[in-house]
């Protein structure tokens, strides 16, 4: 019964590929070269699992678990593994529909990767998508100079942040993205001092692009 349930799934997958409109329809039209370690099959099982008495977790090929944490029309996270996150929403553009893709990676801070697709899972460009400004742009826009703090000082704490990792978070509520600045091998005292120069930036969709809100 179960798996005719998933091959009833996986039907729809395959005739949804060309038209995906909801979160769940770009998962399971997602090719198996985006996201290696949970096939096809796995993807089917692991939304089907969001129907009630059922479980919200698939053993993946990698033999670890993938977990279901939300899921919504416009929205998805999931733990792909104990060390990275997927996160999906589904954006209006124009008079179509496309997805923000957020990929992050604990190892062990978080580091984030950014991807816009459209509905065939085609990256669309994103080189001024952060209100005109490039992703490296708002990396730098993480780090600032407190009033209280001097210039040498801010000078030698931004030197800690080699490299700088940057972490975004979809917003489960609505289109907005929030990048946070994270770095790694630091003891307690540099981690407070860099703390102090980190700054949260969020953008929201417009339809067109995500625009600065705080």
């Amino acid at each position: 019964m179960k798996r005719a349930f998933l091959v009833l799934i996986l039907a729809w997958a395959m005739t949804g590929m060309a038209s995906a409109q909801s979160v769940r329809d770009f998962w399971l039209a997602m090719p198996d070269s985006v996201l290696t370690a949970v096939n096809r099959s796995m993807r089917a099982e692991l939304v089907a699992a969001k129907a009630p008495a059922m479980k919200t977790e698939v053993k993946n090929v990698l033999e670890g678990t993938t977990v279901l944490d939300t899921l919504t029309s416009d929205f998805m996270a999931v733990h792909i593994s104990g060390a990275s996150t997927m996160q999906i929403r589904r954006l209006a553009y124009k008079d179509d529909t496309i997805f923000c893709v957020v990929r992050t990676y604990m190892g062990p801070v978080a580091d984030s990767n950014v991807s816009l697709y459209d509905k065939m899972w085609a990256p669309m460009d994103m080189k001024h998508i952060y209100d005109g400004k490039c992703i490296k742009c708002v990396k730098k826009s993480l780090v600032e100079k407190p009033d209280t703090m001097t210039q040498q000082r801010f000078e030698e704490v931004r030197a800690m942040l080699d490299p700088m990792l940057v972490r975004a978070t979809l917003s489960a509520a609505d289109a907005t993205i929030t990048f946070t600045g994270s770095v790694d091998m630091l003891n307690n005292e540099e981690k407070k001092a860099v703390g102090a120069i980190f700054v949260k930036k969020t953008f929201k969709w417009d339809g067109e692009i995500f625009k600065k809100v705080i």
